[in-house]
C-alpha cells in the first residue's frame, strides 16, 4: 500500500473506533512506512495531553496497590504448620503405643519367610521336572557315548 494514512485515521486507530480488518491493515502498515510511523507517533503525543491529570499520585498510587495485593486474612488454626505438627506427632504416638506398626513390621517378616520358602520349593519342582525330561530323551539321541 503507498496511501498513507490522515492524522485523524491514527486518531481512529488509537481510539479503538475502526474495525478488525481495518487494525490488521493499520499495524502491518506501520511495519513498512515511516511516515505513518511518525504521524502515529505524534498522535500518541497528542493524546496523551487529553489525559486526565491526577492531582495526589502518592496517594493514587497507594489505591492502586492497595487494590493489587490480595487481601491479608486471618489463617484458620487448623492450616498453621505447628497445628499439623502437633496432629502428626500426636497420631504417631498414639499408632506406637497401640502396636500397630508392630503388628505391620511382624506381618512383613512372616511374609518374608512365606516368601522364601515358596522360592526354594518351586526351585526343586523345576530341577525335578528337568531332570525327569532328560531321563525321558532315548540314550541314542542324547549325543555322548553309549557307554555312559
Amino acid at each position: 500500500m503507498n496511501e498513507h494514512f490522515t492524522k485523524q485515521q491514527w486518531l481512529n486507530y488509537i481510539n479503538d473506533q475502526v474495525s478488525d480488518t481495518d487494525r490488521l491493515e493499520y499495524e502491518d502498515h506501520l511495519y513498512t512506512c515511516e511516515q505513518c510511523l511518525e504521524t502515529y507517533t505524534q498522535s500518541i503525543e497528542d493524546q496523551t495531553l487529553n489525559l486526565p491529570v491526577i492531582e495526589d499520585e502518592p496517594q493514587f498510587t497507594k489505591q492502586v496497590m492497595e487494590s493489587i495485593q490480595p487481601n491479608k486474612t486471618k489463617q484458620h488454626f487448623i492450616h498453621k504448620p505447628f497445628f499439623q505438627y502437633v496432629v502428626a506427632a500426636s497420631i504417631t504416638l498414639i499408632l506406637m503405643s497401640s502396636g500397630v506398626f508392630e503388628r505391620i513390621a511382624m506381618q512383613q517378616d512372616h511374609h518374608r519367610l512365606d516368601e522364601s520358602q515358596q522360592r526354594t520349593a518351586i526351585s526343586e519342582h523345576l530341577t525335578h521336572k528337568v531332570s525327569d525330561f532328560l531321563n525321558e530323551i532315548p540314550t541314542n539321541l542324547r549325543g555322548g557315548q553309549e557307554n555312559e
